[in-house]
């Protein structure tokens, strides 16, 4: 595998769970019926991402916050508050019909009331992301979904870092809770880091993020507030070692599945033949089903 480009979020899949890394590379998604926790978080990242590019269209300041970025952001929602309760209401007005799709698919919910109460965590979170934004204003650069390549240790590697904040901080944002401990032991960090390095060279680039005095890596969850980042970054070798590693556990076609994330995985659902869709997960697990099918 040493020819082969390394995807961070290849390694990642394989990482959360071999044995869905093996159904994504053989059976794929196409035709399956989608996750209320997958819906959930495809929203969210949409919302955001529409809040920002309007916001920005608005203004040619970048990294634009406090009351000056409130006052563009205001065109679209009078607050946070406005903006959360916003986008919890047209979920619940979508998702209560039990016949919608999600991007051509079905939805199905692991409970009777989860789409209730993913409306009322979107709330939340969007309540916190607009707060997050006035507090540290737009981003500089929004790399979350464009893919940056650069070469390490012999091998070509493709990463998508995060956003780029004023004074070279990259920033990745959650919904979950995050602790100090997992930022410390993320492998993952120094890829993006590395990338954003890579991309910095650029003079253009880097007198726009200020990076000339070096690169930070913050993380942030929108469920507690916490903001963390780490004491001490792992060594793009030790990264290289688990992506390797990983690698070789492929090669070997060791896919065994990691039964901590069953509950909420992407294939814990029925097919068209109404048959489980991964036939490893954990025994006797409830399988997620369209609204009719819970009442």
């Amino acid at each position: 595998m040493a020819d082969e480009i390394i995807s961070l979020s290849r390694i990642e899949s394989y990482l959360v769970c071999p044995h869905a890394y093996y159904l994504d590379e053989k059976k794929k998604q196409e035709g399956l019926p989608i996750t209320g926790f997958d819906a959930k978080s495809d929203w969210l990242k949409q919302s955001f991402r529409n809040l920002v590019s309007k916001a920005a269209d608005k203004t040619p300041i970048k990294g634009l916050k406090g009351a000056r970025l409130a006052a563009v952001l205001k065109y679209q929602y009078r607050s946070a508050e406005t903006f959360g309760n916003e986008k919890q209401g047209e979920w619940l007005r979508r998702f209560s019909d039990e016949r919608e799709k999600f991007h051509g698919r079905d939805i199905v919910w692991l409970y009777n009331p989860q789409w209730w109460i993913e409306g009322q965590n979107i709330n939340k979170a969007c309540h916190a992301y607009y707060s997050h934004l006035l507090k540290e204003g737009l981003p500089l650069d929004d790399l979350t979904e464009k893919d940056v390549e650069f070469y390490f240790g012999g091998r070509k590697w493709n990463v998508r870092p995060g956003v780029v904040r004023y004074g070279g901080i990259v920033e990745e944002i959650r919904t979950t809770d995050i602790t100090k401990s997992k930022v410390n032991k993320d492998w993952t960090i120094a890829p993006k880091l590395y990338a954003i390095h890579t991309l910095s060279q650029d003079p253009e680039n880097s007198m726009k993020w200020n990076a000339e005095t070096g690169l930070r890596y913050r993380r942030v969850s929108l469920n507690g507030g916490d903001y963390y980042e780490p004491d001490k970054i792992i060594h793009m070798y030790a990264a290289l070692y688990v992506v390797e590693h990983a690698e070789k556990r492929i090669a070997n076609k060791e896919f065994a599945p990691n039964y901590k994330n069953c509950e909420t995985c992407r294939y814990n659902v029925l097919t068209a033949d109404n048959k489980p869709a991964c036939k490893e997960r954990k025994p006797k697990l409830r399988i997620m089903k369209p609204m009719n099918r819970l009442i």
